[in-house]
């Protein structure tokens, strides 16, 4: 699986429509706030003071379709049967800002 640059997750985050699901607002208002890239994605227990042994948190995925193409998959569980997320279809330019940023799917819980 390709691994996005931490730019063009920052930068697929910012392009991707904050309505289209509430894990793209979250990890919006987590980099408007000045956070970084790697804390949004650190796994930590359900904030739900579940004992269960799972962790919760986002998690982003790659597939390249081509050069700078990349179908990706992106959102976040917050606990058991509590979430949501989607996959877009993401092209970047020469500089890795996005050209285009179209959702595909979308999944809740």
């Amino acid at each position: 699986m390709p691994k996005l640059s931490d730019k063009q997750v920052v930068n697929f985050l910012n392009a991707a429509s904050p309505g289209s699901c509430l894990a793209v607002q979250l990890a919006q208002d987590h980099l408007k706030e000045g956070k970084s890239i790697k804390e949004l994605f650190t796994k930590h227990s359900s904030p739900f003071g579940i004992t269960d042994e799972a962790v919760y948190g986002h998690y982003i995925k790659a597939h390249k379709l081509s050069e700078k193409r990349y179908q990706i998959e992106f959102g976040c569980h917050a606990g058991p049967l509590a979430g949501d997320g989607g996959t877009w279809i993401v092209e970047f330019d020469k500089d890795d800002k996005v050209v285009s940023c179209d959702q595909v799917g979308r999944w809740i819980s």
